[in-house]
């Protein structure tokens, strides 16, 4: 790397003038710091997609120094050459990758999305009119599924057979299988939760579905973890502030696509990268408000 001649020890006296200058606004640290050495980590596109029967990786567009890791858990990344296994990856989710040099005592950053859909974590109260929810495509609030909700042209197929032959809709679960979107009152009236639906129940599903994006219609899937509750009430804490984290972390940083590159010293960064594993969703059917 370029910047080998400031050794760590100037480096963090430069960039603790820089932060106590500047206080914690690090879009003005970064500025101070070349990014050239951060340029490197660069894998050619900020959506990838998987590809169906035929090997899928990619490896960053120069050989770089260093330790990979990546936020949110679901990126098929290998630690020490950062090359992406994308069909091994959970798709329709951005992932911020680390480059941690432990001689320079910096990381450099970049962002990426694996294309395909997600549902929000969150909770639907029926009594309240929240009986649907649409899929998020490629993890972004603006994302446009490019389907035909007539369903002339077939673009998407959501709820197609899986490997094994099963559907969701065998469960009861009421999908529309041009957009994606799930009837949570329908999915409730057909006893997918059984007769006598108990509080704190959880049913874990996978749904498969085609989209002709650049994954060229290939075979993907998510998986949907669905809890019923009675009453708001009586939703545990705990299941609220889970909840609350992944709403967090759904759509990443998305001020970050304009330039997904960035680099700072360790710890100064205001970069707060998700956590944990984000899939299966959370779907939180709560009967009525009281």
């Amino acid at each position: 790397m370029k910047n080998n001649q400031l050794s760590p020890v100037c480096f963090f006296v430069i960039s603790f003038w820089l932060y106590s200058c500047f206080g914690s606004d690090n879009n003005l640290l970064e500025s101070y710091i070349p990014l050239e050495d951060c340029v490197g980590l660069n894998y050619g596109d900020t959506i990838l997609y998987i590809r169906e029967g035929v090997e899928n990786k990619v490896m960053p567009k120069s050989i770089l120094e260093g330790t990979f890791r990546s936020v949110p858990e679901g990126l098929a990344i290998d630690l020490d050459t950062g090359e992406i296994d994308i069909n091994a990856s959970e798709t329709g989710l951005k992932y911020k990758i680390f480059l941690e040099n432990g001689e320079t005592q910096t990381v450099c950053s970049y962002t990426l999305t694996i294309g395909g859909i997600n549902y929000p974590d969150r909770f639907f109260v029926l009594d309240q009119g929240e009986i649907e929810v649409m899929p998020v495509y490629n993890s972004s609030r603006r994302g446009l599924i490019p389907c035909d909700a007539g369903g002339s042209d077939k673009n998407c197929l959501f709820d197609v057979e899986s490997p094994d032959g099963e559907q969701i809709s065998d469960l009861g679960v009421v999908v529309n299988t041009n957009t994606g979107q799930i009837d949570l009152q329908g999915t409730l009236a057909n006893g997918f939760f059984g007769r006598d639906p108990i509080d704190g129940q959880e049913i874990d599903v996978k749904m498969y579905y085609r989209i002709q994006d650049g994954s060229a219609g290939a075979l993907n899937a998510v998986g949907l973890r669905f809890f019923y509750f009675e009453t708001k009430g009586n939703v545990p804490g705990e299941l609220i502030e889970e909840i609350e984290a992944r709403q967090a972390q759904l759509f990443g940083d998305e001020d970050l696509n304009t330039n997904p590159f960035s680099r700072f010293a360790p710890r100064r960064s205001h970069f707060a990268p998700p956590s944990g594993r984000a899939r299966p969703p959370y779907l939180v059917v709560v009967s009525r408000l009281r």
